[in-house]
């Protein structure tokens, strides 16, 4: 008799901390920040492999990105070469967050992609994105959808790393 309920407390022991040891994974993974490294540094607009299909997109005011640290956000600004057109900070950790016009908000999907939502009332076209640098980390390219599902790609703006 003894000898069974010692062994039920052993695994009901090891239960515990299989339970506990999970629940700290999942918390350790909930927590976690977006490791964006691979997009820091400035890039440079390749209009050759860029495509455009939205007459009132201007490229030229975003003729540049660079992405950098910005405490726990990533700093994004773009411009041309007569200056910078617009900068903002994001968590890219889902929630959503100010941007320039409107709100965004962004997600990781692994170390090399970004997913995301502009929701800017004024611009219908412009609403969802991917940001997806190379496996060498030469270009990226930022492709907008018509759709949630990221199936129907409208534009893709390549960028080459400075």
């Amino acid at each position: 008799m003894m000898l069974g309920n010692t062994k039920a407390r052993r695994h009901g022991g090891v239960d515990r901390a299989l339970i506990v040891l999970i629940w700290g994974i999942g918390i350790t993974c909930a927590h976690r920040k977006p490791i964006q490294q691979n997009f820091f540094g400035r890039w440079k607009l390749d209009e050759a492999r860029s495509r455009v299909l939205h007459s009132s997109d201007n490229l030229k005011s975003a003729q540049w990105r660079s992405y950098e640290p910005d405490g726990d956000r990533v700093r994004v600004s773009w411009g041309s070469e007569s200056g910078q057109s617009g900068t903002y900070s994001a968590k890219c950790d889902g929630t959503i967050e100010a941007a320039v016009v409107g709100k965004i908000r962004c997600w990781q999907k692994n170390a090399s992609v970004m997913e995301g939502e502009q929701l800017d009332p004024s611009d219908t076209v412009h609403r969802y994105y991917s940001r997806v640098v190379s496996h060498d980390g030469r270009t990226m390219i930022i492709t907008w959808y018509e759709d949630p599902g990221r199936r129907r790609a409208t534009d893709r703006i390549q960028y080459t790393k400075e």
